[in-house]
């Protein structure tokens, strides 16, 4: 899922995930701009392939976003597509996500059915195929970051490694308003630590 990061004006001032027909922020406690209600995007300045842009809202506030280039081409043709169809309403629209409720406690009952039903075998010893299995490569923390990059769009040089083992690394993304994300790969998948869950989920 493709993103922006709100630097200045009247909204969170953090990473909105763009879908479909709108801007969203928060996991469970959401907050919406519908892009219907966005009256004008302005390019302020472009370095290093980073746009920054002012986005106007039919409510007469405003944000100041940053993003990628292929981002902001993405969110352009949505623009193109939904924007300036105002309703009048006020912003931002507040709500809970069904959809990430729903994963969160899908997640949830999956982890705890395989604890539950972990702790009815017997450990596997370390010659075991099951062992071997889970083992058949390393990674490193640059591949890692390089795979979270690729579906984020985050900044490379924002990541730091927090921890690292031969089939397992966890790494950091600190965001411009300094908020902190938590990623981990191991045995071939990518992991974000939903804070509000207590628990890690797949990408």
């Amino acid at each position: 899922m493709k993103s922006m990061e709100f630097i200045k004006g009247d909204f969170k001032i953090s990473e909105w995930s763009i879908e479909d027909d709108k801007l969203v922020y928060g996991t469970f406690k959401t907050e919406e701009l519908p892009i219907s209600e966005i009256t004008s995007i302005k390019t302020l300045e472009i370095i290093r392939k980073k746009h920054f842009i002012e986005l106007k809202f039919s409510t007469g506030q405003y944000a100041t976003a940053t993003m990628d280039s292929k981002t902001y081409e993405f969110f352009y043709t949505l623009f193109v597509k939904n924007g300036n169809k105002s309703k009048r309403i006020k912003l931002p629209i507040t709500g809970k996500s069904e959809k990430n409720i729903f994963w969160t406690i899908g997640g949830a009952f999956v982890l705890i059915s395989y604890v539950l039903s972990g702790s009815n075998d017997n450990p596997p010893t370390p010659n075991s195929s099951s062992t071997q299995s889970t083992n058949t490569s390393s990674i490193s923390a640059e591949s890692c970051i390089a795979n979270i990059n690729a579906i984020t769009m985050y900044d490379i040089p924002r990541f730091r490694t927090v921890s690292k083992s031969n089939y397992s690394v966890q790494v950091s993304y600190t965001n411009y308003s300094g908020k902190v994300h938590q990623f981990k790969c191991e045995n071939g998948k990518i992991q974000l630590f939903a804070e509000g869950a207590g628990i890690w989920m797949d990408m």
